[in-house]
């Protein structure tokens, strides 16, 4: 589902081991805000973390799942994987987590979510690349055996081009940023949901012991 020029390719017992020592959504969350509590004024990331804390905490407010998932999520009779690679100063990830997590909990256990960090997993994002490079988050769907079943990630196809564009076009990274988390407040995660659904379809079309 994404443009990839992956430099390492892992195996079935790689995916395991990454997806049980990853950790779910809330503590990922407390995380986050312990991290905030014990600020250190020399790290560039801190002020970059407490704006996504406060991103993530209105969009958990104010998010609204499609009803669609409703009619989709029931087709998943199998339990499904989501590892997600990601980062507290990702300015993506503050924006597309919270409907990541909600989909999660709408499939009540259909989907078992894990978090991982990238920066101390740099093979895992390496057999994951976006474009040739570390873009997060990435959404990495799996089976009960660990066989990935589609990927998805660092942004939503609708944006993909537009944000392409606005880096050529603005001067700074701070301009850039400005316009693009404007056009997720507008998008209102629909545009990720659409995505999701793809992903999901993905997984639905590849249970290995399901007949339909």
């Amino acid at each position: 589902m994404e443009n990839t020029t992956n430099t390492i390719t892992l195996n079935k017992e790689d995916y395991q081991s990454y997806f049980e020592n990853g950790i779910d959504f809330e503590t990922y969350f407390e995380q986050m805000k312990s991290y905030l509590n014990a600020p250190n004024l020399e790290d560039p990331y801190f002020d970059y973390t407490k704006l996504n804390l406060q991103r993530i905490s209105r969009i958990l407010k104010q998010i609204k799942l499609d009803e669609k998932w409703k009619e989709v999520l029931p087709l998943l009779h199998h339990p499904i994987k989501w590892l997600v690679i990601s980062e507290f100063w990702c300015g993506d990830a503050a924006q597309l987590l919270p409907i990541i997590h909600s989909i999660a909990q709408e499939s009540n256990g259909k989907i078992d979510l894990k978090i991982v960090f990238r920066d101390q997993n740099l093979p895992l994002i390496d057999a994951h690349l976006s474009f040739g490079g570390r873009a997060i988050p990435k959404v990495i769907q799996m089976d009960k055996y660990y066989s990935i079943t589609g990927t998805w990630g660092p942004r939503p196809l609708a944006v993909q081009g537009l944000a392409k564009k606005w880096k050529d076009e603005f001067a700074t990274k701070e301009l850039f940023a400005e316009q693009l988390h404007k056009w997720y407040f507008e998008d209102k995660q629909v545009s990720a949901q659409k995505d999701l659904f793809k992903l999901i379809n993905l997984a639905i079309a590849n249970c290995p012991d399901c007949k339909f």
